[in-house]
């Protein structure tokens, strides 16, 4: 699926490393052993999630975010290791060279994502409730605002614009008139990574 958001954590690829039942109810215990597992085999991604788009550092801060803003806790050297590699990613050329289609947001994300980690230093290493958006409400907004027809004109000119060597490939997933597929590729070329359309088929949405 990809990217339906700026945020780290806001990808499949930050989710599956998510040990929850709910993650939107997840426990402490939970916490740790989702942090614990990432870092013991994080040097080797295919293991937990074979086809994972983003890396391994991404993946950490991604969880480290999500785990602190459901108010949990963090060990303090982790929360430091997480906020050196957000910090670098805020450079200019790191974010330039990430994928990421809007810089803007992209680093008005990691500043959020940074004063977070920051708080929770201070705090002993828990987190303060912070709302991030999910893929549903995400979907939800779309369809809200918007027509399928105008969903899919905005689909087949942002192909043509930005990668007309995937045009072919997007206008096959559109005939196939899948509403879900149609709205993670408008969700995902909004929001997400440019890379998300030649991965798409992989990724098992």
């Amino acid at each position: 699926m990809g990217a339906w958001g700026t945020e780290s954590c806001s990808n499949d690829s930050c989710w599956d490393c998510l040990e929850a039942i709910d993650i939107h109810k997840m426990t402490q215990k939970e916490a740790d052993e989702s942090i614990d597992k990432l870092w013991m085999y994080g040097t080797d991604k295919d293991r937990l999630y074979p086809g994972a788009a983003l890396t391994i550092n991404n993946d950490k801060l991604g969880v480290i975010v999500w785990v602190l803003s459901q108010r949990l806790k963090v060990s303090i050297k982790k929360l430091k290791e997480c906020l050196s590699f957000a910090k670098e990613s805020l450079n200019t050329k790191n974010l330039e060279e990430s994928g990421w289609r809007d810089i803007k947001e992209r680093s008005n994300s990691l500043k959020k994502e940074i004063a977070l980690i920051e708080s929770a230093i201070k705090n002993k290493g828990k987190g303060e409730k912070v709302h991030i958006k999910g893929l549903f409400e995400k979907i939800d907004e779309m369809t809200k605002e918007r027509t399928k027809q105008d969903i899919i004109k905005y689909i087949k000119q942002w192909t043509k614009a930005n990668r007309p060597d995937l045009v072919e490939y997007i206008n096959n997933i559109i005939e196939k008139d899948n509403d879900n597929d149609i709205l993670l590729l408008c969700i995902a070329f909004e929001s997400g990574i440019l890379y998300f359309a030649e991965n798409s088929s992989k990724m098992g949405y």
